[in-house]
């Protein structure tokens, strides 16, 4: 199951319980309010209008006395100075509030048992004796005080006393179910508290599995990739990366897992080239030290050469000199052998011989002087070929000694990289190629050198 499908679960599953405690939460209140609501406003106002009523029909009973009471035969007539029709005129007052309290009261019943008992109420009173009430003025107006009296003392009387009756068990009613409702919010409240409990306990006893479940399958994935990543830091690729999970953590895990391999593949492909490097560049050291050393012994056998053609240079030189001064005194001598030859004319046919021969002596003096020039140009020009060889061969082995110290450059290098590359850790089996792959490499690179 994927990291995203966990999470999205355990989110449902949290909100779930969330809105089934919140509904559960809400229905609660909305019920307990409406008990509160019929407990606390309802019924007082009913139970009020009740008292209400039942105290204007005891204010009407009072008025009926003291109309009774203008009766001339009785003694207590005296003490009344108002008309009758005071009091009469409370009655009716009383009796149009009664009705629109009864109507109030009406419009709000709800319970069949109370709108029951509001019936027997108004039945039993006869409609709280409105009707005799209003019989007994004509019988007050003809001064028939004692049909007044009767029908208030055996009909109006007894109807109010129902009326009270009436209006107390209404109001007894009302106090039962005002204490009945306060049960049932008791009730409620009760309830609902245990099943929020409940729904706590099963929404933890179900988040908890599931976030330890989301914890192993996220945190442990991690903290190993965390020890393989640290491992990799300090350099040992030794370390086996377990993929368990197909999810997104387990897809890093796969990465890690490749980046590890590669790697090992990279730092042994590097070993193995740098162990080559090193191995070859010594060589290539060694090689260069030896060349540079036969480079310089060759300039010394050039400068010996060179300076054995200059003593030949000037060996020639001198003996071209020599040859000039042979031909110069030659030809003095042909002319002392001519003049000698005018004046010893006796001598004239020796001394011709003798000059014949002395000028063929000073053409070969001349071909020699010519020779020994031409001989040494020629050894000037070698001379200085060989100076040029001289100093062709001295840059030669300046640049050998260059080429020298860059391969020791680079095999320093090598080892040094070398040095880098071992300080990762390799598993056995890597370690073995490398070395094979190594020794391969080696002797290809010194069968291309060769």
């Amino acid at each position: 199951m994927l990291v995203k499908t966990r999470l999205l679960l355990m989110l449902g599953v949290s909100l779930l319980g969330l809105l089934i405690v919140g509904g559960m939460g809400l229905y609660s209140a909305e019920s307990n309010v409406n008990l509160l609501k019929n407990l606390s406003l309802k019924d007082k106002t009913a139970e009020t209008n009740i008292w209400t009523m039942e105290s204007l029909i005891q204010t009407n009973r009072a008025e009926l006395l003291s109309a009774l009471e203008h009766d001339p035969s009785l003694a207590i007539s005296r003490f009344h100075s108002d008309p009758v029709s005071n009091n009469f005129d409370i009655i009716d007052a009383n009796n149009k509030k009664i009705e629109t309290l009864l109507k109030t009261f009406q419009s709000g019943i709800t319970d069949p048992k109370e709108n029951k008992l509001t019936d027997a109420w108004v039945a039993n009173s006869d409609h709280f004796a409105m009707d005799y009430v209003a019989r007994i003025a004509p019988f007050i107006q003809a001064n028939q005080w004692g049909s007044a009296g009767a029908v208030t003392v055996k009909v109006i009387f007894p109807l109010y006393a129902q009326s009270a009756l009436g209006s107390a068990a209404l109001i007894h009613y009302l106090e039962q179910r005002a204490k009945s409702n306060r049960i049932k919010v008791d009730g409620n409240i009760i309830t609902m508290r245990y099943l929020m409990f409940a729904v706590l306990f099963l929404g933890v006893a179900v988040i908890i599995p599931m976030a330890w479940s989301l914890i192993r399958h996220i945190i442990e994935p991690l903290n190993h990739a965390s020890d393989v990543a640290r491992h990799v830091a300090d350099g040992d690729l030794c370390s086996e990366v377990t993929v368990s999970n197909h999810d997104e953590v387990g897809n890093v895990l796969g990465s890690l897992k490749d980046m590890n391999t590669r790697l090992v593949q990279i730092v042994s492909e590097v070993r193995v080239g740098a162990e080559a490097i090193a191995s070859t560049s010594g060589e290539i050291a060694a090689g260069n030290m030896d060349l540079s050393n036969r480079t310089e012994t060759q300039a010394a056998s050039l400068e010996e050469t060179a300076s054995a053609m200059e003593e030949l240079t000037a060996t020639v030189k001198q003996n071209a000199d020599n040859a000039n001064q042979a031909n110069r005194l030659a030809g003095t001598a042909s002319e002392v052998a001519a003049k000698g030859g005018q004046v010893v004319a006796e001598v004239v046919a020796t001394m011709s011989e003798v000059v014949t021969s002395i000028r063929h002596v000073t053409d070969i003096m001349s071909e020699i002087t010519s020779a020994s020039h031409e001989q040494r140009m020629g050894i000037e020009q070698v001379n200085r070929m060989i100076g040029q060889m001289d100093e062709t061969t001295q840059q030669n082995a300046a640049l050998v000694e260059q080429a020298a110290a860059a391969a020791k450059s680079m095999q320093s290098q090598a080892n040094r990289l070398e040095k880098l590359v071992y300080t990762f850790k390799l598993p056995n089996r890597e370690q073995r190629a490398v070395r094979e792959q190594s020794g391969l490499r080696t002797l290809e690179l010194m069968k291309v050198g060769a």
